[in-house]
C-alpha cells in the first residue's frame, strides 16, 4: 500500500481482537492462580520446587492481570489507537500523547514473539516532561522492547505493512529504518 500524504493514517481499536487478547490474558491469570495453589494442589513440574511454582504463578497473575486491566480499559473506550500524519505520531493506546517528528529520534520495526510493532524513541527533553503514569509506562516499555514507546498492531485494525507505508509517507527520511 502507498500511503496518501494528504490523509493521516489512523489505526482504530478492534473490539474483536481486544476480546481475543482479553480472553488470552484471563486464561493466563487462571493458570497463574492454579500454579499458586488456589484451585487445589499446584502442578509439580519436577525440576522446580513448589515454592518456585507458586512464585511464578503469582508473577503471572500480576503481569497478566495488569494486561487484562489495560485491555478492558481499551475495550471501554475503543476508538483511535494511533495516528501517523504530517505532524508526527499520536499514540492513544494506553495514555494519549502526541510527538512531533522533530521530537522523535529513532523508529524501529520490531517483533516480540509473533507481534509486530513500531518502536520509537523521543528526545530526552520530552521524556523528562513525562510525569506519573506516562513516565512509568515509558520505562516499562523500554525494559521490554528497548525503546520508550511502541505502536502495537495487535488489538487494532491496522496492518503492519500499512503502518510501514504511512511512516514512509510522513516520517522524515533520517528516521526511516534502512534496508
Amino acid at each position: 500500500m502507498t500511503a496518501d500524504q494528504s490523509q493521516p493514517y489512523v489505526a482504530r481499536d478492534s473490539r474483536w481482537r481486544l476480546v481475543q487478547l482479553a480472553l488470552g490474558a484471563a486464561g493466563f491469570v487462571v493458570a497463574g492462580l492454579w500454579m499458586a495453589g488456589l484451585f487445589g494442589a499446584p502442578p509439580s513440574p519436577g525440576r522446580w520446587s513448589p515454592e518456585k511454582v507458586m512464585l511464578v504463578g503469582w508473577a503471572g497473575v500480576l503481569f497478566f492481570g495488569l494486561m487484562l486491566f489495560v485491555i478492558v480499559q481499551r475495550l471501554r473506550r475503543a476508538g483511535e489507537a494511533f495516528r501517523i500524519d504530517a505532524q508526527g505520531i499520536t499514540h492513544a493506546q494506553m495514555v494519549k500523547q502526541s510527538f512531533a517528528w522533530d521530537e522523535i529520534v529513532a523508529l524501529q520495526p520490531v517483533r516480540m514473539g509473533n507481534q509486530p510493532m513500531i518502536c520509537y524513541e523521543v528526545v530526552q527533553a520530552r521524556l523528562d516532561q513525562l510525569g506519573g503514569l506516562r513516565a512509568k509506562l515509558a520505562a516499562a516499555n523500554r525494559s521490554m522492547t528497548g525503546c520508550s514507546f511502541a505502536l502495537a498492531i495487535s488489538g487494532t485494525d491496522a496492518r503492519f505493512d500499512d503502518v510501514l507505508a504511512a511512516l514512509e509517507a510522513f516520517a522524515p527520511e533520517h528516521l526511516l529504518p534502512g534496508d
